[in-house]
């Protein structure tokens, strides 16, 4: 009798009876309440099934215990265990067979979660290797927990003991790499060194990996031996008591059953020696569909580079209450990023992680390391939360990153790289900038106080850039220079544009970026800026050379990027000379590459056709309902712009480059000519930190990979430009976006509306004022009554729109929810109801 057979009986056996369509209709009734209710799913907007395999090991508690309880309790009960082993079937078969059954019988209620990865398809772009290898992990979870069943299944009569020493063991596993027990425990005064070696035994610490979309051998090494170990112990288990039921009379019992004893405990060591090994080489398999856990090459080059052991001190907080969704997967991507790290660096990188909380010496060494606590959630004063970093390297100084705030999610690869790198020393990049602009600090005469240098000074210092000041007029760029920077250039001398000249035409590079009215510069010097002459910039001397034109008197309105603002009274405001751009803006995929949104106020575009020598090619272009008007005429009101606005049906290039040989407006070209690269952009308003300083904000990316790229370096680009990570739900994002245009459609009627009716109002006033009316006429009454009515149904009628909208993304979100929690169960407690009547028959 073969495993295979003893299998089909088995599994034959467990839909022969009620009881297994009653456990896994429970499994997935509690899994789909668990991913879409506890889980909060809507709330953390992410396409992935993260909080499904988050608490599928806390369910399989219940059903595994339950489905693996009786694969020898009952035999042992009813007499027939006897009966099988005298068949001509090994124990080691029996054993394979039985748990083969039983871990079907789980993979099938696994399989039957199959709503739930369709449902997350439908609502956005999931990651399919990720959830794939989730249902991987999840399927090995299931084995080993079978395998401990099947071992307290063998040792007992009874199936609830077995079911309630089996649901122990498993909590064990579990509890021994939960954070809140671990916390716990090291209050209640136990070593955080040992909590931290036991969490290396737990289940949920290995599927971490597979949730994340990795295979490691560790993890795979980890429930080989947890499932072949425990079946090989269970073998042992029923040849003794196969041994002891055929001879208990004798007095050499104890001699027989140590056999299988000693083979179990040779073969346990086997197989975890082979476990141990296969753990340490440390293979592992990237199977996202974007490779975001493969470190970029950048990375791989800066872990080869150390040459002594780096301890990262990670402080994080995650189980304050009222901590947002948000934050929690913040902390968690670090985590994984920092587990990538540790496992690359092929033990120079040691991570030791901390949890502190109010007055504990975890929060007291956080602190003297440099580690901040932050309150990164203004409508929550009372959270004090800590997610930082500590660097501490033998005869070396120690750096940390006091607080790695949600805003840079996108930044984590980077800052962390970047942070270790500074460890050593490394060549730094030369930059020199020419600007009239404040970009280094200086003094506002407008308000008479002194300036901050603006955030991108320390974002390019941090990046290993030297940033070196170059006066207005100067005659000669030092040929240190790596990348020269040009910023609103105004009425630049003769001598100036000629340095710039020669800087090109000897190879250089140069970014330039210009305005048509630059916002930050009129602030600085006109106190009054409704009446202030718009402030634009060129370098024309060049650039009419290169054939390419910069309107310095016009701007972009773009009704598709407009910027919408809302007011405290919910009103809102669409600015077509705010432009918020987002992926499909975006042109050139080295310089934008994985930029997601940047901001622009009051930009220019770039028109021409430069000479055969030339080689422009597109970085940023507006959509194609685009228009370019008079820059004056942006300073009016937003709804007489939207108004007047009439698109050009085209694209306009906002940001170029151009790559070649650059004609000499002063005669100045090499022989043999000399290739350079020149990025324009047309605003300089991007610079500053009013714009650059945002949340999701790119606009720092953005030059940051200006000046990676022009320096030749790329020192960090790579890993800037990685892929975006989020996958929100789209499904619902567009429904959003849907319902926003309709009540912003409505919104416009209700404010022409409502301008009609106060204008009308101002003119009744202004007629009683002309005949010196002390009360209004009763013709003039009814009319205003009127009047205040209609303004009051448009806004209740908003107010309703509102609520509409509200209900209707509710209302899909919970028909969602009900189809997972009761389509799947009901068919299969309807098949359940057939095969019960068919075995009636």
């Amino acid at each position: 009798m073969t495993p295979y057979a003893i299998a089909k009986r088995e599994l034959k056996g467990y839909f022969c009876t009620p009881i297994a369509y009653v456990f896994l209709i429970a499994f997935l009734v509690m899994a789909a309440a668990a991913t879409f209710l506890v889980g909060d799913f809507f709330t953390f907007n992410e396409a992935s099934l993260r909080t499904f395999f988050f608490w599928l090991p806390w369910l399989y508690l219940l059903l595994v215990p339950a489905a693996g309880m009786r694969l020898w309790s009952e035999e042992r009960r009813q007499g027939t265990s006897e009966l099988l082993l005298t068949l001509p079937v090994t124990p080691a078969q029996a054993v394979t067979g039985k748990f083969l059954a039983g871990w079907l019988f789980l993979t099938f209620g696994l399989l039957l979660t199959f709503p739930l990865p369709i449902t997350v398809a439908i609502l956005g772009d999931p990651d399919v290797g990720a959830m794939a290898t989730g249902y991987i992990g999840a399927f090995l979870l299931a084995g080993a927990f079978l395998a401990i069943c099947s071992l307290t299944s063998a040792c007992t009569k009874n199936q609830v003991v077995s079911f309630v020493v089996s649901a122990v063991l498993c909590l064990i596993l579990v509890l021994a790499g939960h954070a809140p027990t671990a916390l716990l425990l090291t209050k209640w005064g136990l070593d955080p060194q040992i909590t931290a070696k036991a969490a290396k035994f737990s289940a949920i610490l290995h599927q971490e990996n597979f949730q994340r979309g990795i295979i490691a051998a560790n993890d795979l090494a980890y429930y080989a031996l947890l499932i072949l170990a425990t079946l090989r112990i269970n073998q042992a288990i029923i040849e003794c008591q196969r041994g002891y039921n055929q001879k208990s009379e004798q007095k050499t019992a104890w001699k027989i059953a140590t056999n299988p004893i000693v083979q179990a405990i040779a073969a346990v060591v086997a197989i975890a020696s082979a476990a141990f090994l296969i753990a340490k080489t440390n293979l592992a398999i990237d199977c996202t569909d974007d490779k975001i856990f493969t470190l970029s090459r950048s990375t791989k080059n800066v872990l080869k580079d150390i040459d002594r052991t780096l301890t990262i001190d990670f402080y994080r907080t995650i189980d304050l209450p009222g901590l947002p969704p948000a934050f929690k997967t913040h902390a968690r991507r670090l985590d994984d990023l920092l587990a990538e790290y540790e496992r690359q660096a092929n033990g120079k990188i040691r991570v030791r992680r901390h949890l502190p909380v109010v007055d504990s010496p975890e929060e007291e060494q956080a602190i003297e390391s440099g580690v901040m606590p932050q309150n990164p959630f203004p409508n929550k004063p009372e959270l004090r939360v800590y997610l930082g970093l500590a660097f501490s390297q033998t005869a070396r100084r120690s750096l940390a990153i006091p607080f790695l705030s949600p805003e840079r999610a996108t930044f984590l690869e980077y800052d962390l790289t970047k942070t270790i790198a500074k460890m050593t020393p490394a060549k730094r990049a030369n930059v020199g900038i020419i600007s009239p602009l404040k970009i280094l600090g200086g003094v506002d005469i407008v308000n008479q106080k002194a300036t901050q240098p603006w955030a991108l000074v320390e974002q390019l210092k941090e990046n290993n850039v030297n940033l070196i000041p170059l006066p207005e007029d100067c005659d000669k760029i030092p040929d240190s220079i790596d990348v020269l920077l040009i910023a609103h250039p105004q009425d630049t001398p003769d001598q100036t544009a000629k340095a710039v000249d020669e800087h090109i035409q000897n190879g250089g590079n140069v970014a330039m970026f210009l305005d048509p009215a630059c916002w930050t510069m009129m602030q600085t010097k006109h106190a009054n800026l409704k009446y202030a002459p718009c402030d634009s910039s060129d370098l024309r001397k060049l650039t009419d050379a290169w054939n390419v034109q910069f309107s310095t008197d016009k701007t972009i309105v773009d009704i598709n990027l407009a910027t919408i603002l809302i007011n405290r009274k919910g009103a809102t405001t669409r600015h077509l000379d705010w432009l918020t751009l987002d992926s499909r803006n975006f042109v050139d995929q080295k310089l934008t590459a994985a930029l997601t949104a940047m901001e622009l106020f009051k930009a220019g575009n770039f028109t021409g056709t430069p000479p055969p020598t030339l080689k422009k090619s597109t970085v940023i272009a507006s959509s194609n309902q685009v228009q370019s008007i008079l820059s004056s005429l942006t300073f009016r009101s937003p709804q007489d712009i939207l108004t007047d606005f009439k698109p050009e049906k085209e694209p306009l290039d906002i940001a170029i480059k151009l790559e070649g040989v650059f004609p000499s407006p002063f005669g100045q070209q090499r022989n043999p000519p000399k290739s350079s690269t020149a990025i324009l952009v047309g605003d300089a308003d991007l610079l500053h930190d009013a714009m650059s300083v945002k949340r999701g904000n790119h606009n720092l990316q953005f030059l940051l990979n200006i000046v990676d790229t022009l320096a030749g370096g790329d020192t960090f680009a790579d890993i800037r430009n990685r892929a975006n990570i989020t996958r929100p739900l789209l499904k619902i994002q567009k429904m959003e976006d849907d319902a926003q245009r309709d009540y912003q459609a409505r919104l416009e009627d209700f404010e022409n509306e409502y301008r009609t009716a106060r204008d009308k109002l101002l003119e009744l006033d202004r007629q009683r004022r002309l005949e010196e009316q002390k009360l209004l006429t009763v013709e003039q009454r009814q009319q205003f009554l009127e009047l205040k009515k209609q303004v009051s149904d448009a806004n209740r009628q908003l107010r309703q729109l509102r609520a509409n909208i509200r209900q209707s993304i509710e209302s899909y979100q919970f028909k969602l929810i009900l189809a997972n929690l009761a389509i799947i169960p009901t068919l299969l407690a309807l098949t359940g109801i057939a095969v019960a009547w068919k075995r009636s028959r």
